[in-house]
């Protein structure tokens, strides 16, 4: 009976926000009222809020910490301090915070420490829930080759309005974004970097190189907070996206290069070539330590990696020879569940539209490709062969990229909305999302 009445009065002291891990003398009595937010209140971020409350001690106090904690009691913004406060004030503190990259770390407490000079502490938690807002879209950085290894990145927002972002040295090779951390990564060649830009300060944050030998990069991938790069030595390292930090490294395929990656939830799938003699495989790492799983010969290559939701899976579309090819890769146990050829020629580019549909380019063709069925349906055709297509999932525009074109359509109707032509050559583009 006693221990069933310790753990009522613990959960009762945790409900009402005053329960306490503490190192203080017992005869102290000290009492923390939270003024504002309400209990349990609602707040969605990004956000700043105005925490209002209240200490009252018998003792002097030196110093007060305020922060938001998840539920291993670790601060997620950051600590704020207010010293020496006044016995019975009231305490009003404004704390901006951030949009939380993991939200499944509830419950989520404000956790106001006491702190006395003799190292004595007391601790109170005030729950509250935290939500992100939705993600609205903005626009898309549009990159462009405006010289000789010189690469520019304008952006267009909602209404097509164009805005210089950045001008760089390097040719275009590869580009992600990541809408998290409000940053632009860009892979280029002569010189060999990725580069970092801050959406917000529209500046360049951090950079790194390849590493020998073959100090190249091919293609990247952000994934969760960090940005994977693979180089022509054979290996993929993975970037801190905040300070471009090196935290992990694959094992190096000596005999071939990686041209093509997919990040998924354990696992790292590549498509690599050899240097000899053009074979390709298919490799899969463990993304918590680069080591490698398996590795598989496959007799296509591949055009582009498409997440499935499925933490295991991938599916893989590309060219065997003069024809297209999709199948789906269970990384997991390295094996094709699903495979199907298509007899129209070879793909040029491929983007998701919803979960079980696609849009793929063929020549100069656009289909609507059906994954369960394997149906294709013709879209539009046009009189040059586009190089990239992309779908917008909130607006549900498509934008179909050629060299010195875009056009943008309306889907599933296939409305024309837009046909811009630029004066220089296309290289990418990637879509913007701010939380609001």
């Amino acid at each position: 009976m006693r221990n069933i009445s310790a753990i009522s009065i613990i959960a009762l002291l945790l409900t009402v926000g005053i329960f306490s891990c503490r190192k203080i003398d017992k005869n102290i009595v000290t009492n923390v009222e939270l003024i504002s937010p309400d209990a349990n209140a609602l707040i969605r971020l990004p956000d700043t809020i105005q925490i209002r409350f209240k200490v009252e001690s018998e003792k002097d106090i030196e110093f007060v910490s305020i922060s938001i904690v998840n539920s291993n009691y670790i601060p997620l913004f950051g600590t704020n301090y207010v010293n020496t406060p006044i016995s019975g004030e009231t305490i009003e503190k404004a704390i901006p915070l951030k949009a939380l990259q993991n939200t499944n770390e509830a419950p989520y407490y404000i956790l106001i420490a006491v702190n006395y000079k003799e190292d004595d502490k007391w601790n109170s938690y005030f729950e509250i829930q935290l939500v992100n807002k939705p993600l609205n879209y903005q626009g898309f950085y549009l990159f462009s080759r405006l010289f000789i290894s010189q690469t520019s990145i304008d952006f267009y927002d909602q209404n097509l309005k164009k805005t210089f972002f950045y001008q760089t040295e390097g040719e275009y090779i590869d580009s992600d974004i990541s809408n998290f951390y409000g940053k632009l990564f860009l892979l280029s060649q002569t010189p060999a970097k990725l580069k970092a830009y801050s959406v917000e300060e529209q500046q360049l944050v951090w950079e790194a190189v390849p590493q020998f030998p073959h100090p190249e990069y091919t293609t990247i991938e952000t994934d969760v907070n960090r940005v994977y790069a693979a180089m022509e030595n054979g290996q993929i390292v993975g970037y801190s996206e905040i300070n471009g930090q090196q935290q992990l490294i694959t094992q190096r395929l000596v005999d071939s290069i990686p041209e093509k990656i997919s990040i998924i939830e354990k696992y790292i799938v590549a498509a690599y070539q050899s240097r000899n003699n053009g074979n390709r495989t298919l490799v899969t790492f463990y993304k918590s330590t680069g080591y490698k799983k398996y590795r598989r010969s496959i007799d296509y290559e591949v055009v582009s990696f498409i997440k499935t939701g499925e933490s295991d899976r991938v599916i893989i579309f590309g060219n065997r020879d003069q024809n297209g090819i999709v199948s789906l890769f269970n990384a997991q146990d390295n094996s094709f569940e699903d495979m199907h050829q298509f007899e129209l020629g070879r793909i040029g580019s491929v983007c998701k539209v919803e979960d079980e549909n696609f849009i793929i380019s063929v020549e100069n063709k656009l289909y609507l490709f059906n994954w369960p069925q394997k149906n294709l349906t013709l879209l539009t055709e046009f009189e040059d062969i586009p190089f990239k297509i992309e779908y917008e999932h909130l607006s549900g525009r498509i934008i179909v990229l050629f060299t010195n074109r875009l056009i943008i359509y309306q889907f599933p109707g296939m409305i024309e909305i837009a046909d811009l032509e630029v004066e220089n050559t296309l290289k990418g583009l990637q879509f913007f999302y701010r939380y609001e």
